[in-house]
């Protein structure tokens, strides 16, 4: 079998960005978070080098094709945090530190005392791998609990 001919050579941004992280296909979360990761530093570069368009859409077409394996079971926002930090043996307290958010505002959304703001949907889904969307409430899921009803105490 004669090997395909190539369109052209790589260049050398898309060489020096593969070696940093190299291309192949994402099997498992932490990889998954690490490419993750890297489609935010790729992000911040130079839009106009060709080198680093072709590797930003290799990169997020490995990315969609981990994300899309299998069927996201409904549940909420909260839900899907709960389980990613279950499988990860995580506490609370290491999520927060680990991922750069406040420890109260954690605590008080995994109680559903308030909603995962935006910006912990951005550090949640950078720290999992994961799209930031996972941990917002699209679908009605996670609204705040009441405390208390009006009236009561």
């Amino acid at each position: 079998m004669k090997a395909p001919t190539t369109r052209a050579s790589p260049t050398k941004s898309y060489m020096w960005l593969v070696r940093i992280f190299p291309l192949t296909p994402i099997r498992d979360d932490d990889h998954a978070r690490d490419a993750s990761r890297m489609l935010a530093y790729v992000l911040s570069l130079s839009e106009e080098d060709p080198g680093v368009v072709d590797y930003l859409d290799v990169l997020t077409t490995l990315v969609e094709a981990y994300e899309s394996r299998g069927p996201i079971p409904d549940g909420s926002p909260t839900d899907a945090l709960v389980i990613l930090m279950e499988q990860r043996g995580l506490t609370a307290s290491r999520l927060a530190s680990e991922a750069g958010i406040g420890r109260a505002s954690l605590a008080s959304a995994l109680r559903g005392v308030r909603p995962i703001s935006a910006a912990q949907a951005v550090s949640l889904g950078e720290y999992f791998g994961v799209a930031p969307q996972v941990f917002l409430p699209d679908r009605g899921h996670d609204s705040p609990r009441p405390t208390a009803q009006p009236g009561e105490k």
